[in-house]
């Protein structure tokens, strides 16, 4: 369904709103992927994910409205490090729209949120988006986004038992992390990009 809106600079009083939008987003997730974690398709638990998103340093966002009811969101964060520079950060709580809205408008939200990175110098941006909905990844693909990394998952055995993971290789060993393998995954946060 295609409906006016108008884009409006993203402030707190959206936060309830956006926090329902998120939960709705990650609900229709889990029909595609039921391995996600349901928690984040409570509300208050997705608020929280907004809020993480637009309380970063040097954040900016945007907000769909039609008939005064937010129907969409965007929020980005600018990073800057030695490794990559400038980034603007579109993360996975920050970003989500009513699913009577056409996916589209994405593009619009994207239009009018990127200027403000623009003016930081970055000309670098990622987005994190569930690869569950195809209607939405195509929107982000044909901003020119293209796929970097995946992010997959596996069920772990219940602590305790003895159950084996039917795919484990020869000789792996998959276990919870804890603080002592800190290091080695420092070691492993940058192999991609070095590669």
């Amino acid at each position: 369904m295609s409906v006016a809106v108008d884009l409006a600079p993203f402030h707190d009083d959206f936060l309830a709103d956006a926090a329902e939008l998120l939960a709705g987003r990650h609900q229709r997730d889990r029909a595609a992927l039921p391995e996600l974690p349901t928690r984040f398709e409570n509300p208050a638990i997705a608020r929280v994910a907004v809020q993480a998103a637009w309380r970063r340093p040097r954040t900016s966002g945007v907000a769909a409205l039609s008939n005064g009811r937010l129907v969409g969101y965007l929020i980005g964060d600018v990073t800057i490090d030695a490794f990559r520079g400038r980034i603007a950060w579109i993360r996975q709580g920050g970003h989500a729209i009513d699913p009577a809205v056409d996916v589209e408008l994405y593009r619009d939200l994207y239009a009018a949120a990127g200027p403000d990175w623009l003016a930081y110098g970055c000309f670098k941006h990622y987005a994190l988006v569930p690869a569950a909905d195809d209607a939405i990844l195509g929107v982000w693909y044909g901003l020119g986004f293209g796929q970097e990394q995946v992010y997959a998952l596996q069920r772990l055995p219940h602590e305790g038992k003895d159950a084996e993971m039917e795919a484990t290789p020869e000789g792996v060993t998959i276990r919870r992390a804890t603080p002592d393998d800190g290091p080695a995954l420092s070691e492993m946060a940058t192999l991609i990009a070095r590669h």
